[in-house]
């Protein structure tokens, strides 16, 4: 009986640290590791700190959005369809070409 509960009890945690993961998260976290990346293996980083310093303000834009979104949607699905629409339309406006 009680491995059924510590099984419940992990299953929860688990979830509650799952649905602390938002796909704007997801993208700042690998902006962050992109930007840190090229700043250990990059020998000339003439115009390309400027990327980095990019880079980090990208990602304080994101969380920001995502801290704001998780204050006025509550539910977790709400928020992970705003955030992935949100970023399908900026990749298809970026993608965009004039004919």
């Amino acid at each position: 009986m009680s491995l059924v509960k510590s099984e419940n009890v992990f299953t929860y945690k688990l979830m509650k640290i799952l649905r602390r993961i938002t796909p704007f998260r997801i993208l700042g976290i690998i902006s962050v590791l992109k930007a840190i990346y090229m700043l250990v293996t990059e020998k000339e980083l003439e115009y390309r700190i400027y990327l980095v310093f990019a880079l980090f303000v990208f990602v304080v834009i994101l969380f920001l959005t995502d801290f704001g979104l998780n204050k006025w949607l509550k539910s977790y699905k709400k928020i992970v369809i705003t955030e992935l629409v949100l970023t399908l339309v900026i990749v298809v406006i970026y993608n965009y070409q004039f004919n």
